[in-house]
């Protein structure tokens, strides 16, 4: 189920369209792909979506992940799938711009990974 980042950025990058949101999160694959973050970090995509994860899982998972998606009016939302109650999920919605920033927010804020390595 998880794919190997390069194969991830690929198919955002096989996207031709000019959807600021799509290209978005293929900059966020890139900055996570090149980086330490790809080390610690395990994905999958689902039409559009990135799919994130602490560990490897395997079809079918059930466990918690964070969901990056592109939406139609520019911006991505981040939702962090813990519970089957769509109210009690954590969520954020930002400007195509502040994917990277928001990612790092967010896996600084649960703990992820040592505050000292989310620094650019």
């Amino acid at each position: 189920m998880n794919q190997p980042w390069t194969k991830i950025v690929a198919r955002y990058e096989e996207y031709s369209g000019d959807d600021t949101a799509v290209h978005a999160v293929l900059v966020l694959s890139k900055y996570i792909a090149g980086g330490p973050l790809a080390a610690g970090l395990y994905a999958w995509t689902s039409m559009f979506d990135l799919c994130i994860t602490q560990t490897e899982v395997e079809y079918p998972y059930d466990g918690p992940y964070l969901k990056v998606s592109p939406l139609r009016d520019g911006r991505v939302e981040f939702r962090y799938l813990d519970t089957r109650v769509k109210e009690q999920q954590w969520h954020r919605t930002v400007e195509a711009i502040d994917a990277v920033p928001r990612l790092l927010s967010f896996l600084g804020q649960l703990h992820w990974f040592p505050s000292e390595s989310l620094h650019p």
